[in-house]
């Protein structure tokens, strides 16, 4: 999230205008500016792939000439520059709602980004990225597509050797992500791998990033659904058994835990009462799994 978006939540926050907010962001047109607005740039995408590789550095493991399936990139091939260059078999970069192909947009910003690799990191970039106006023409090893990763797709079957996602997980409904996971699971190889970064936090009160454990599940999802600010609120221990039903076998993890983010401690609704303390204080995922 953009500073000025986290400075902007707060303000409507602290003047309690978050119910307004709310409503609001259900209008189609404000919840895609809201989306397109909170684009990465350029940088972004470089700090997401060193902090990437510093974790793959770390488990001992390497992407060099293997094939990748993102999943959730938003409209943009994004870290995906940045691991072929350094060695990356392919690349497919996947949406459900951004379209790289064909939104003018998101095209415009690719030209940037595109524009910036080939004078900063990688010139020859532009040989497989080429734009014509507001159109965009994608050679590999890159790719792009749009994805609903809740519907299996034959195609990919036993294809990859990676799939990757970044803050994808949360935003999926309760009741989808098992058909989600397990078709993750079925798309790379065996012996390969995956890896997900989760973001468990309340999208939306950055003041208190643990204050929807107060909702019930009616209460929230007639509050967010529909909108950027909606996650499914699952915690780390929901995603870590949907992974072992799979049979992927964590490799690798890293949690944070916001310490004081349950002092002073929030209503906590019902349905949140089973998990424990830990679970529950645990703010951020990252886990590279194996599959057998």
């Amino acid at each position: 999230m953009k500073s000025i978006t986290r400075k902007g939540l707060n303000f409507i926050q602290k003047i309690g205008a978050t119910p307004i907010l709310l409503k609001i962001v259900h209008l189609p047109a404000v919840n895609s500016f809201f989306s397109f607005w909170e684009k990465r740039s350029l940088d972004d995408y470089r700090r997401e792939y060193l902090l990437l590789k510093k974790y793959l550095d770390k488990a001992g493991l390497s992407l060099s000439g293997l094939s990748v399936l993102e999943v959730g990139s938003g409209g943009s091939v994004g870290m995906g520059y940045f691991f072929v260059a350094a060695g990356c078999k392919s690349w497919l970069a996947t949406d459900l709602y951004s379209n790289l192909l064909t939104d003018a947009n998101w095209i415009r910003n690719e030209k940037k980004i595109v524009g910036e690799i080939s004078k900063k990191y990688w010139s020859e970039v532009k040989s497989f990225i080429k734009f014509n106006g507001d159109k965009i023409k994608i050679k590999p090893p890159f790719k792009f597509r749009k994805l609903d990763i809740t519907h299996f797709n034959k195609s990919f079957e036993n294809t990859f050797d990676v799939v990757i996602s970044q803050a994808v997980f949360e935003h999926i409904d309760r009741k989808k992500l098992p058909a989600a996971i397990k078709n993750l699971s079925r798309y790379i190889k065996k012996g390969g791998i995956m890896i997900h970064e989760i973001d468990l936090r309340d999208h939306i009160n950055v003041i208190c990033p643990l204050n929807f454990y107060r909702y019930g599940e009616d209460r929230w999802n007639k509050l967010t659904r529909g909108t950027i600010f909606y996650t499914n609120r699952l915690r780390a221990s929901d995603y870590k058994k949907e992974f072992m039903i799979n049979d992927l076998q964590e490799i690798f993890c890293r949690s944070e835990v916001e310490k004081k983010a349950l002092a002073p401690a929030p209503a906590i609704s019902k349905d949140f009462q089973r998990y424990s303390k830990a679970d529950l204080a645990t703010t951020k995922l990252f886990t590279i799994l194996i599959k057998h």
